[in-house]
Parts: C-alpha cells; sequence; structure tokens
C-alpha cells in the first residue's frame, strides 16, 4: 500500500483500520482470499460493505 503520509491514505483513498480479530478468522480470510485470487483487504472489505448494507435495511425508518 502506497501511503501518502496522511495517516495510511493511499492512492485509491483508502485509510487503514486496526482491529483485533481472532488468529483462526484472520487464517480463513487469508485462505479464501488465496483461493479468490483477491486481496485479505478486499475481500474484508466487500464483507464489511455487505454487512452494513443488510444492518441498514434492517433498521427502523424513521
Amino acid at each position: 500500500m502506497a501511503k501518502d503520509g496522511k495517516g495510511g491514505t493511499d492512492a485509491a483513498g483508502r485509510k487503514q483500520f486496526l482491529v483485533h480479530i481472532d488468529a483462526h478468522v484472520i487464517r480463513r480470510v487469508k485462505i479464501l482470499a488465496l483461493d479468490r485470487e483477491v486481496s485479505a483487504s478486499s475481500l474484508v472489505e466487500k464483507a464489511l460493505i455487505e454487512f452494513l448494507a443488510r444492518s441498514a435495511d434492517a433498521r427502523p425508518q424513521d
């Protein structure tokens, strides 16, 4: 990831986000990313986007 010196922002405008995750989950993510020939970061980003979309749909509308 090429940083521009602004707290982990790369050329695509993505920022680094540190989370603590169980080692077994990380291993499964890495294996799945290799199987799909994508980066672990892009796999997790897509999963989070889909999770957030489902969560937003489940929220009661005011």
